[in-house]
C-alpha cells in the first residue's frame, strides 16, 4: 500500500486501525513536545514559530479520527462527543463545588478518561466488513488464505 500525503488531510474514506495508530502516535508525540515547549519558553515570541506546526498537527488529527469513525460507520462528527462531554462534566464540577475548589480540579481531571476511553475503543474495535455509506473497507495488509 503507497503512502499519499494528501490523504492526510482529507476526512473522506476509511482506514483501519493500523494507519489510525500509525498516524495518531506521532501526531500526539508532536502535540506533546509542542506542549512542552510552550510551557518551557513562556513568553517568547519564537512560540509563534510553532503555530503552524501546531495547527497542521490538529488538521491531521481530525482527519484521521474521522476516517477511522467512517470506518466503524459513524460519522466524523462524534469525535467532538467526549470533548463536549468534558466540557459539560467541568462546568457542573465548577458550579456544584466552585471554580477554584479542589473537587472541581479532581472531577476535571477523571473526566479527561472520558477522551482517552474513546480513543482507545475508536484504534482497537473492528471496522465494518463490508462496504458502508462512506465507502470500500480500507485494504487489508494480511494475505490472503485459501480455504482448504
Amino acid at each position: 500500500m503507497s503512502f499519499s500525503w494528501k490523504s492526510l488531510f482529507s476526512s473522506r474514506g476509511r482506514i483501519g486501525r493500523k494507519t489510525f495508530w500509525s498516524v495518531a502516535i506521532p501526531i500526539t508525540v508532536i502535540e506533546i513536545i509542542i506542549q512542552a515547549a510552550s510551557g518551557a519558553a513562556g513568553d517568547n515570541p519564537l512560540l509563534l514559530l510553532l503555530l503552524p506546526v501546531a495547527l497542521v498537527c490538529v488538521v491531521i488529527n481530525i482527519c484521521n479520527t474521522a476516517k477511522r469513525l467512517h470506518d466503524l460507520g459513524w460519522r466524523g462528527w462524534w469525535m467532538f462527543a467526549p470533548v463536549a462531554i468534558v466540557i459539560f462534566v467541568d462546568l457542573l464540577a465548577m458550579a456544584v463545588f466552585g471554580a477554584e475548589s479542589t473537587g472541581a480540579v479532581i472531577v476535571t481531571l477523571l473526566a479527561f478518561l472520558i477522551p482517552l476511553a474513546f480513543l482507545i475503543v475508536l484504534g482497537s474495535r473492528r471496522g465494518d466488513e463490508g462496504p458502508n455509506r462512506f465507502g470500500e473497507p480500507p485494504p487489508t495488509t494480511e494475505p490472503a488464505t485459501a480455504a482448504t
